[in-house]
């Protein structure tokens, strides 16, 4: 794939899980990326006319999360670990302690690290600032609601390792398009919007190039609820009235049931356009991998078609709040539906109870895989702190943000 940004061309290579291993464009600029599963770990920049200004930066990231903690490089380009000879393995039981990767060049001539900075991110985990090791303000970013940033300020523009392309959770900001690549699509800050669908299709929702509805408490990453209960519906032409009755799954000894109506109208569509007293059974996943029964409060829309009678199987769609229907074949178990249509409204009524469970799941995701996750939130166990007694460090003293660069 490559770009084209007012004549200057940029080419980018993946792997077969669609992460991005290296971008190279028509100045000569190359940069290669290492992963570790979803984690972007490393980058690795080379000018071949100025190799001076080759660079390797390693980011270190939350546990079990998308936020970064610091990153800390070396100058130069990164020199990778040659292929080790695995041929006498192939007649003795591998070791991993005797394995010849251990001995190779590269990793006996490995690069100290250089220099550090550490990130101070928002409540999302976006990055606002950067300090350096002595606790400065070395570069600070403002950007609205969406991500677009409106400034960034920086002590040492020549100096990449206090400078970051780092933006909401999981994008990287490429200079050359003015894009964040967002690990399976590329999103667009200004129109807040992606430039292609999302790969698990409606899955994510019915605007499938949005980015999430609530940034400042919402980011676009991995993980998914599931609920499964019965929808029953009652349509007369062209208005729609229904109620859910759903379970969610055992999450860490912890399950939700909700209850809500929704009423709405809707636009027939060729054949008879009234649903009476219809039944189905139905599987919805919301946009978190904790539960959150207050997922389903907001707007309704449905899309669906077909013909049942006394039971069988019809063709829809459905999305209720930030929860979409799992997939587009519904199991009607009694009443009947005819034609097809699309109708919209929202939830009136809504109640849930929290109950506890024995055999505790991970979350579902779609077909295509996960691709939303929930905010991280801080665990303190006061037990756990009361065996570590206070140890007294120097103050780390960092100047107020408003202060950190001088206004000309």
């Amino acid at each position: 794939m490559q770009s084209n940004l007012n004549g200057k061309v940029t080419q980018y290579g993946y792997d077969v899980f669609g992460r991005r291993l290296y971008k190279k464009s028509s100045n000569q600029d190359f940069t290669l990326f290492g992963w570790d599963g979803d984690l972007m770990i490393w980058e690795s920049s080379q000018n071949s006319n100025h190799p001076e200004n080759s660079y390797t930066k390693h980011y270190v990231y939350e546990s079990d999360s998308f936020v970064p903690l610091m990153q800390a490089g070396y100058q130069g380009f990164i020199q990778l670990i040659e292929t080790p000879d695995y041929s006498e393995y192939l007649n003795k039981p591998y070791s991993v302690y005797k394995d010849p990767i251990w001995s190779t060049d590269t990793r006996k001539n490995r690069v100290a690290l250089e220099q550090t900075a550490f990130y101070h991110c928002d409540q999302v985990g976006t990055p606002q600032t950067l300090s350096n090791a002595e606790g400065a303000c070395v570069w600070e970013i403002t950007q609205d609601t969406w991500g677009t940033a409106l400034e960034i300020q920086m002590l040492n523009k020549d100096n990449p390792f206090e400078q970051s392309n780092l933006r909401f959770q999981g994008q990287y900001y490429d200079s050359e398009t003015g894009l964040h690549y967002n690990r399976y699509r590329y999103y667009e800050p200004y129109s807040a919007r992606y430039m292609s669908k999302d790969p698990i299709g409606l899955f994510g929702g019915l605007n499938s190039a949005k980015y999430v509805n609530n940034p400042i408490q919402l980011v676009d990453m991995l993980g998914l609820i599931e609920w499964k209960g019965t929808e029953k519906s009652y349509t007369v032409f062209a208005v729609t009235g229904l109620s859910y009755d759903l379970t969610s799954q055992c999450i860490n000894g912890v399950q939700n049931s909700v209850k809500f109506k929704v009423i709405g109208a809707g636009i027939a569509g060729k054949g008879f356009p009234y649903t009476i007293n219809n039944v189905s059974e139905v599987t919805m996943v919301d946009n978190y991998k904790t539960l959150n029964p207050k997922a389903f409060n907001g707007a309704w829309g449905d899309m669906s078609a077909g013909a049942t009678w006394r039971g069988g199987k019809g063709v829809g769609m459905t999305a209720v709040g930030e929860a979409t229907s799992d997939g587009w074949s519904n199991d009607y178990s009694n009443g009947h539906s005819l034609g097809a249509g699309i109708s919209m409204g929202k939830v009136v009524g809504f109640d849930y109870r929290t109950s506890s469970c024995q055999i505790s799941e991970v979350p579902k995701c779609g077909p295509g895989g996960c691709f939303k996750k929930d905010i991280p939130t801080m665990k303190y166990d006061i037990n756990q702190a009361k065996k570590y007694k206070p140890v007294t460090q120097p103050p780390v003293i960092l100047p107020l943000i408003s202060n950190a660069f001088p206004s000309n």
